[in-house]
């Protein structure tokens, strides 16, 4: 497995904290079995990072490869984007490159931002043909692995295996956390997803991508949605093969997004400052006021610890409950960071009779 990070100079949580955690937590195994590859999606014109001095260390390990971004050439280089995409229905389908397919962009970010998921993608294609999966996760999502369980790394090889159509698998979100969803074989059920694919968190068929590539897209696509261009452009265009799908053994490992709410939960940096004030055993991070330096470390200090309780509902799935926003960023409530809690509490076990189980291939009986 290739294990891909993107890092960001503007980056909150600190990367030195993030990283180990996650590698901690996507495998069971020993972090030497994975090879990582960080890539510093950091634009010309931003001065030293907070973590470079991380990334520092982290070029020393033999396996680990911490790269660049390459503004200079990639972004106007029709070739580099024509690899995974091409537009037939542009004016100049021949000319497109990631500038001109991210113009007209609501965020001043998405230049940057398919750069760098192309960066890590290039590398994914081109990896040592030893290399079967590509795993990527983005620098401030959150892994929770049960202690001496298998982490998603560990699972998915088998669920490729056993679904030959399979190219992109998303890891559980959190409000499967209450899901064995194992099959008789023992391999981690799936459903498709239900709604778009995060390009946060996925796990890739490197072979398979490879094979579909590249990829006819609409040219309206670049600008039809909310989120990131490559997670809109893969969406749709994997619903239409039937290439993706959501891990649902949430009982073994979950992930989550920090904080994306406002009142009446604690924003982003609210949660972070409520979690610090329960720091003072963990050291300062240079280059990090102590919010998101103590912040994080209790916050994963707590997560892999497993003390969170959620629950599967119609509610959380459509973005309304009081737990979490679809399934995937955390709501956290003062009341439950100071009870050593940063999810709604809810009964382990209780299943909603609202939520249509079949639906989801889970039976009662596979909800502990």
């Amino acid at each position: 497995v290739l294990f891909m990070s993107l890092t960001f100079p503007t980056d909150k949580l600190p990367y030195e904290l993030m990283l180990p955690h996650q590698l901690r937590m996507v495998t069971s195994m020993p972090n030497s079995s994975l090879q990582v590859l960080v890539v510093d999606n950091r634009p010309p014109d931003y001065g030293p990072g907070p973590s470079d001095a991380f990334l520092d260390s982290v070029r020393a390990e033999k396996n680990m490869h911490v790269m660049h971004s390459d503004y200079d050439h990639k972004i106007d280089d029709p070739a580099f984007l024509a690899r995974f995409f091409t537009f037939p229905e542009a004016k100049d389908p021949e000319g497109m490159t990631i500038r001109k397919a991210t113009q007209n962009r609501r965020f001043p970010n998405e230049m940057s931002n398919l750069l760098g998921m192309l960066t890590l993608m290039t590398q994914c294609l081109d990896a040592d043909d030893d290399i079967e999966l590509c795993s990527f996760l983005d620098s401030d999502i959150f892994v929770y692995r049960r202690p001496d369980g298998p982490g998603m790394l560990d699972m998915a090889p088998a669920m490729f295996d056993q679904n030959p159509k399979l190219i992109i698998l998303e890891p559980p979100l959190l409000c499967l956390h209450d899901s064995v969803a194992m099959d008789s074989n023992g391999v981690c059920k799936e459903i498709p997803p239900l709604f778009d694919l995060s390009q946060r968190h996925m796990i890739i068929h490197r072979e398979r991508l490879k094979s579909i590539l590249p990829l006819a897209t609409p040219w309206n696509m670049t600008n039809a949605s909310f989120w990131g261009t490559w997670e809109k452009i893969m969406t749709n265009q994997m619903r239409e093969i039937g290439g993706s799908g959501v891990m649902q053994c949430g009982y073994e490992t979950v992930v989550t997004h920090p904080s994306l709410d406002v009142a009446p939960h604690l924003t982003y940096e609210e949660h972070f400052e409520e979690l610090a004030k329960f720091g003072g055993d963990f050291p300062s991070i240079p280059g990090f006021n102590d919010t998101y330096g103590k912040g994080t470390a209790v916050f994963i200090d707590r997560y892999e610890a497993g003390k969170f309780e959620t629950e599967l509902s119609l509610r959380e799935m459509w973005g309304t409950g009081p737990d979490t926003r679809y399934c995937m960023s955390m709501r956290p409530e003062k009341a439950r960071v100071d009870a050593g809690l940063d999810i709604e509490v809810a009964p382990l076990g209780m299943w909603p009779s609202i939520v249509p189980l079949p639906q989801w291939g889970l039976n009662a009986s596979e909800s502990r």
